[in-house]
């Protein structure tokens, strides 16, 4: 039998927490670095306009359709070790894919100066707040 690591569910409330805090310091970063003259606008005929949602909806969407099928893959598991181990390899796998489609948004506010991707990437940060694993609160005690 193999030794199976400590499993803590508060390291994986700290992970969650700092990419929280970096995408919030992001999201100031773009902040900061945005001229004064942006505008918010969508223009249905541009092709950017509606690539870089999709591009985010699609990486959101992969991270949902892949934590779901891994999910599923844990009943094939016997230990419960090994069960907490992949659940939270899928959580921080779905995590860091969302995180990805928002620094995707937040890139797109700066090179096309347009605060419509900043807007959708708060919505992708509200999005990746509630992705934070109901074990949390049965994890309070420990």
């Amino acid at each position: 039998m193999k030794p199976h690591p400590y499993y803590d569910p508060r390291n994986l409330h700290n992970l969650f927490t700092v990419l929280l805090m970096v995408q919030l310091v992001l999201t100031l970063f773009v902040l900061y670095l945005l001229p004064e003259g942006t505008s918010f606008h969508f223009s249905p005929q541009e092709l950017v306009s509606w690539a870089i949602p999709l591009l985010a909806v699609a990486l959101n969407s992969y991270a949902n359709w892949y934590f779901k099928r891994g999910f599923d893959q844990m009943s094939q598991l016997e230990e419960l070790d090994d069960k907490l181990v992949l659940l939270t390899q899928l959580h921080v796998r779905q995590w860091v894919l969302v995180q990805l489609a928002t620094f995707v948004l937040m890139a797109a506010t700066l090179v096309e100066q347009n605060t419509f991707y900043f807007v959708l990437g708060l919505v992708n940060i509200l999005y990746f707040y509630t992705l934070r694993p109901k074990l949390f609160s049965f994890s309070e005690g420990l």
